[in-house]
């Protein structure tokens, strides 16, 4: 069997200078968890999936607003070892997230369907025969369509 996973936190703060005076213009927050399971089908080839969840929260001083957001996404998965310790992976999934701004008196939320997809390259190195740390360096592609009902909701409301 093979179970993993990772887990992230970001922080960034956006400023911007004019003369000689610097301002904040928003902060961004982003925790993502995203664990992994598989099965070894035969010889050296996993199957299994990966769940991912992401929380954002924007705060834009610049408009004394906020946008935050939510994602959860479902990813088959395929691994195979080819040699010791080195792997490739591959995954397509499948998702939902929601996107809510406001500012004073205003809100909005507008429902996106995610697609996902992803191939990465990484190394194995055991540190026993049941444990073993994995770098790997992924490509991501991630697509959001807005629910065409809530986007027309938002420019009625507007």
């Amino acid at each position: 069997m093979l179970v993993g996973g990772s887990l992230g936190f970001n922080s960034i703060t956006d400023k911007a200078t004019s003369g000689s005076t610097t301002s904040t213009v928003g902060t961004t927050t982003t925790f993502t968890i995203s664990p992994n399971f598989g099965y070894f089908v035969i010889d050296n080839l996993a199957i299994g999936g990966n769940i991912s969840y992401i929380s954002s929260k924007d705060e834009l001083s610049s408009v004394g607003g906020s946008i935050t957001g939510s994602g959860f996404t479902f990813s088959p998965l395929a691994r195979y070892y080819f040699g010791p310790g080195i792997f490739g992976q591959g995954t397509f999934g499948f998702g939902s997230a929601k996107d809510g701004f406001s500012a004073g008196s205003t809100s909005s939320t507008i429902n996106y369907t995610v697609s996902v997809w992803s191939l990465g390259a990484g190394y194995a190195y055991f540190l026993n025969d049941h444990i073993a740390i994995e770098p790997i360096l992924i490509y991501q592609s991630t697509s959001r369509k807005a629910v065409v009902q809530e986007v027309q909701k938002m420019f009625l409301a507007a």
